[in-house]
């Protein structure tokens, strides 16, 4: 019974250290985000709204993505796509967590991106299967940008983030296409 006491004292002591709203995610390589989706794509966000889902206990977010390329996997033809996630606020019920994608009416974004339904997609490992896309001074080189909204990765990265669209396309190992998945 001497070791019960110190054993509890340690974990209270863990748990009051741990961040409440954290969320704990094992770190993907850009290889890993690759192989688990099934299309990686660059777009801009065209509009984002939440609806209420499971008899209006649960919101989700619903993001309308313009398709700007294909940059791994196939889609038939179409010019935008629907990612869906849990999250957001609907009805007066309100649903956040650490590690959620946030996404903005206008943002350039690249996902990786798993398929739920035709023309619907979820994002791979949550907020590190989003980066944002910015120009970086005055050329025409485009940066990535990753906010992982509060989430903590657990254990070393396996390789650092790419810091260019172009870094990130040699990495994904494929040619730019188009919408319909054949080269331009």
């Amino acid at each position: 019974m001497r070791l019960a006491l110190p054993v509890l004292v340690l974990l209270a002591t863990l748990a009051a250290a741990a961040p409440a709203s954290a969320s704990l995610l094992r770190p993907l390589s850009i290889h890993e985000l690759t192989r688990l989706s099934d299309v990686v794509i660059r777009g801009r966000v065209v509009s984002v709204r939440t609806i209420s889902s499971n008899g209006g206990r649960m919101p989700v977010t619903l993001a309308e993505i313009e398709i700007l390329e294909v940059l791994n996997g196939t889609l038939p033809p179409r010019r935008r796509l629907l990612v869906t996630q849990p999250g957001g606020v609907a009805n007066g019920i309100e649903l956040e967590y650490a590690g959620r994608p946030v996404f903005t009416a206008g943002e350039e974004t690249v996902l990786f991106l798993q398929r739920r339904a035709p023309g619907r997609f979820i994002p791979v490992g949550l907020a590190q299967g989003k980066y944002n896309v910015g120009l970086a001074g005055t050329g025409n080189d485009r940066f990535l940008q990753r906010d992982l909204n509060g989430a903590a990765l657990i254990g070393d990265a396996p390789e650092a983030p790419p810091a260019t669209l172009d870094e990130l396309r040699s990495r994904v190992g494929a040619t730019p296409r188009n919408v319909s998945g054949g080269r331009p």
